[in-house]
């Protein structure tokens, strides 16, 4: 089991990473892990191990952008351990990712209300808050005909944003587009 893990650590801490090898890496371990756990007579080494192991292929799924998938698993993971802090956290971030900010917003909410404390879940809904606040500033200046000022919120947004929610950063990068054909700089917009 050491040997398949080190080999999974491997895949993901190299610089260019292979998260098709990470993914079969996570699967044998998985696979090696829950037989073994069956012998265990504490409950709760069983799931910890099986969650953890888990919580390792969601991530390499998110990677792979393997969303649904990814919330099937995080679903298993809430039907052991309804609270799991993790896969909570992980189920809001990836609504997001697939474009669905108000179901983000509702899962993050319902988390934060088991997890008042959580101080990554409360920065992530921070950091969402922001970004929103940012793009309605945004609109507001491209509709005042202040093509510079939106310009200038659309680019920090995107220094900003939540890597691979794809469906939801494209629409910064439209809309800083939009800002650069009203101030004609043509070139700039077809870059994005």
């Amino acid at each position: 089991m050491i040997e398949t893990m080190n080999d999974f650590e491997y895949y993901v801490t190299k610089e260019e990473i292979n998260w098709e090898m990470a993914n079969e890496k996570i699967d044998s371990i998985i696979l090696i892990q829950i037989p073994n756990l069956v012998f265990v007579k504490d409950m709760k080494v069983e799931l910890f191990s099986t969650v953890f192991f888990t919580l390792k292929k969601i991530e390499v799924l998110i990677k792979l952008k393997r969303y649904d998938d990814s919330l099937r698993l995080i679903d298993r993971i809430l039907v052991l351990q309804k609270n799991q802090i993790d896969a909570l956290f992980l189920r809001s971030k990836l609504f997001y990712l697939k474009g669905d900010k108000l179901k983000c917003l509702e899962k993050l909410a319902e988390a934060i209300e088991i997890h008042l404390n959580d101080e990554k879940l409360i920065s992530f809904k921070q950091k969402m808050e922001d970004i929103e606040i940012m793009e309605q500033d945004g609109i507001k200046l491209f509709s005042s005909k202040k093509f510079q000022k939106s310009f200038d919120k659309f680019t920090e947004i995107i220094e900003n944003m939540i890597p691979n929610a794809d469906k939801i950063n494209s629409s910064f990068y439209f809309q800083r587009s939009n800002a650069s054909i009203g101030l004609k700089k043509y070139s700039t917009a077809i870059q994005g």
